[in-house]
């Protein structure tokens, strides 16, 4: 039987947002390296991660974290205990005095962390812990994380990206929507939220287009029985030309794939395809990014290489594959294990009506 999923799909005229912390033990040779300057090592997994504040003029940093680990009083406001999941708002307050121009960015978080969503907020946002901004007081984004480190624009900045950048207002307050989950034994050591972004100051006379995000919601309607499978497909018309900058789905611990074509002149192609809930790919689409071929005997992840360009009526076609082993129906929510989403992420570099929307109805199949 085949029963509709309600789909929402829109591309908002601010960066591509989001994404998911794997959970794995850090090595001995993580743990032992020595950290960069400013870091501090702790008790708590993931200090490895820690980065440096860029030199003076050649960047800025947003921080969400204790800033003395010695103050237990501090440090117990960001603490997630075994067993634990949390979906809450921190909101820092940018350091620049001026607009501020970027391309390139780097992405750190501890593990446990599902996603890092960045959202520029209202001036009127108190800094620190609170409520997550709501449509209205979001004013642009920054690229956020699915998986500890992420650094843009990848390996490289290819010929046709050279152009690109972001601006972060002066003073800007940024909040940092964070989901996380420790699944530790309860005998574990609590795990640290924490994150650190740096963005790399560009030349604005240099930059020409921004990256703007790629957001398709998909499963909104999902309803999964107990002890089934349902592959949730999901399509959206592209309504002007524009060219994928990168792509990556955001699911949770029940879907087992998660696949991306691209309809064009008549042709079906693979362009995405992910296996791992925790840290799912994040696929770059340029002359100098190469990305494997998906393999779905040895589950592992990839897709299209080159650039990715999409024509107006095109169709972005997407699927989540949901086992659900549980003896609960799975819906649309935030919880890593016993809820499911359905969503691609990602950016396009096009005119600012170049969007991705649709609220067709998808199926499942």
């Amino acid at each position: 039987m085949r029963s509709l999923v309600r789909t929402l799909c829109v591309a908002l005229a601010v960066p591509s947002i989001v994404a998911c912390g794997s959970e794995s033990d850090e090595s001995t040779e993580a743990r032992e390296k020595s950290l960069p300057v400013g870091c501090s090592r702790t008790q708590y997994r993931g200090d490895a991660n820690c980065i440096a504040v860029p030199d003076a003029g050649k960047g800025i940093q947003l921080h969400v974290g204790p800033t003395n680990y010695d103050d237990a009083a501090e440090v117990a406001r960001f603490l997630i205990q075994p067993g634990e999941e949390k979906v809450e708002c921190f909101t820092v307050e940018s350091s620049n005095e001026s607009d501020f121009t970027y391309f390139e960015q780097q992405n750190r978080m501890r593990p446990g962390a599902h996603h890092m969503i960045l959202r520029i907020v209202d001036p009127a946002m108190p800094v620190g812990w609170g409520e997550c901004a709501g449509a209205l007081s979001v004013r642009g984004g920054v690229a956020g994380s699915q998986s500890p480190i992420r650094d843009i624009p990848g390996k490289a900045i290819a010929p046709e990206n050279e152009g690109l950048g972001q601006t972060l207002p002066a003073k800007s307050k940024v909040q940092f929507d964070f989901h996380f989950v420790n699944t530790q034994p309860r005998d574990a050591t609590p795990l640290l939220r924490e994150a650190w972004v740096n963005l790399l100051y560009k030349d604005p006379s240099t930059i020409t287009d921004p990256v703007r995000p790629v957001v398709l919601i998909g499963g909104l309607d999902m309803n999964v029985p107990p002890r089934t499978e349902q592959t949730i497909y999901h399509l959206c018309t592209v309504t002007r030309d524009a060219r994928i900058f990168d792509l990556f789905g955001h699911f949770h611990a029940n879907t087992e794939r998660f696949t991306v074509w691209r309809h064009s002149n008549g042709a079906r192609e693979l362009v995405y395809e992910s296996y791992n809930w925790e840290e799912p790919a994040d696929l770059i689409y340029d002359s100098v990014n190469r990305n494997p071929p998906p393999d779905a005997r040895t589950r592992r992840d990839g897709g299209w290489n080159g650039q990715l360009e999409v024509k107006a009526g095109d169709t972005i076609e997407w699927e989540c594959e949901v086992n659900n082993q549980r003896d609960h129906a799975l819906r649309f929510a935030n919880e890593a294990y016993t809820g499911e989403m359905c969503i691609l992420f990602g950016g396009f570099v096009g005119p600012v009506h170049a969007g991705l929307f649709c609220a067709q109805g998808g199926t499942v199949r």
